[in-house]
C-alpha cells in the first residue's frame, strides 16, 4: 500500500511542479538540463556543489540555470554530453538517455574492466538490459529513441530509490551489489540518503513524507 501511495504522490508532482509558469501532463517531455538537475538530486549532492558554475560544455555557460547541475553530474560520471563537445540541454530525453543516467547514478557504471552495463553492450543496451533485470522497465513499452514522458520518470525514480546500488572498492576488484546477501549491507539510495524514511520525488526534490498512510 505504501508503494501505490508513493508512485501516485510522485506521479501528481512531477506533473505540476516542474515550471511554475508552464504546468505540464503526465505525457509530456522532459529535457537532458532538467534531468541532470533530477540526477545530481537523487544521489543527495549538496546544494554548494550545484550553483551556477563554469561547465565542460561548449553550450551550457555559467549563467545557464542548471550549469551546476550538469557540471556536478559530469563530475559524477552520471552524464557525459556528446562528441562534438556539447550537451544539448534543451533537448528532449529519450527513454534509453534517461535510463542511463539514473543507472549511473545508481552506480551501475560502462566504466572498468569488470562493469555490468559493458559486459551486456555499454550504451544503450548494456543499461536498458541491467535495468530490466533489476526491475527498473517493468510494464513500461518504449523504443529506441522514442521521448520519455514525465510519467515514466516519475515511475523510474520511485523505483529506484530501492534499487541495491553498486559499490566500487579498488579499480581492479569487481564491483559490489549492496543487496543484504553474503555478507553485504543493504544499501539503497532510500536507505543511504534518506536513512530509510518514506520519500516522493516532487518534480525537483526529495521530499520526506510526515505521515505514511499504512495498510488496514
Amino acid at each position: 500500500m505504501k508503494k501505490i501511495i508513493s508512485i501516485i504522490i510522485v506521479m501528481m508532482f512531477i506533473f505540476t511542479t516542474v515550471f511554475a509558469d508552464a504546468p505540464s501532463s503526465s505525457d509530456d517531455y522532459i529535457t537532458r538540463a532538467e534531468m541532470a538537475k533530477i540526477t545530481s538530486t537523487i544521489n543527495g549532492i549538496e546544494e554548494s556543489r550545484t550553483q551556477q558554475r563554469l561547465t565542460v560544455f561548449r553550450d551550457v555557460p555559467m549563467d545557464f540555470w542548471a550549469s551546476g547541475h550538469i557540471q556536478t553530474a559530469v563530475e559524477f560520471g552520471i552524464i557525459r554530453g556528446f562528441s562534438d563537445g556539447t550537451f544539448k540541454p534543451y533537448d528532449t530525453l529519450t527513454y534509453e538517455q534517461a535510463i542511463a543516467m539514473i543507472m549511473r547514478a545508481l552506480g551501475y557504471s560502462s566504466i572498468g574492466q569488470f562493469s555490468l552495463v559493458t559486459t551486456y553492450g555499454g550504451f544503450p543496451t548494456g543499461y536498458l538490459y541491467v535495468a530490466t533485470q533489476i526491475g527498473l522497465t517493468y510494464g513500461l513499452d518504449f523504443e529506441l529513441g522514442q521521448n520519455i514522458m514525465r510519467k515514466d520518470i516519475a515511475t523510474i525514480i520511485n523505483r529506484a530509490l530501492d534499487v541495491p546500488i553498486m559499490m566500487y572498492f579498488a579499480f581492479s576488484v569487481p564491483p559490489m551489489v549492496m543487496n543484504g546477501l553474503d555478507g553485504r549491507e543493504l544499501i539503497t539510495l532510500r536507505i543511504y540518503r534518506w536513512d530509510n524514511s518514506p520519500v516522493y520525488f516532487d518534480g525537483w526534490e526529495f521530499v520526506v513524507l510526515d505521515d505514511v498512510v499504512e495498510e488496514p
